[in-house]
């Protein structure tokens, strides 16, 4: 039979982006970014069949402490619209002055 304390820490990040919708608003990113610590007791039970065979069992019991971190962030989508009108008026002209007045 053996026994011991454990102490324990995990970390956890994870992303979504969203495709972007059919109005063309954009795509919101969430950043979720999770720490757990903690710390237990552990128990375990052990058979020594040969002197490098052995087989067991073990048991903990851990109290965790957990932080959570959620990040949203929304890329705005320029029309394609929007960016064909600003390839059209790349030069000077009158068309483009009359287009924007």
């Amino acid at each position: 039979m053996n026994y011991g304390w454990d102490l324990l820490a995990e970390g956890n990040k994870s992303t979504v982006i969203s495709e972007v919708n059919a109005g063309g608003t954009g795509n919101p990113t969430i950043t979720t970014t999770t720490h757990r610590t903690g710390t237990g007791p552990r128990v375990g039970l052990n058979f020594q069949f040969h002197e490098r065979l052995i087989v067991g069992t073990e048991a903990s019991y851990y109290f965790k402490w957990s932080e959570q971190k959620t990040k949203v962030t929304n890329s705005v989508q320029v029309p394609a619209l929007l960016m064909a009108m600003i390839r059209n008026c790349n030069s000077f002209s009158s068309h483009c002055l009359q287009f924007f007045s």
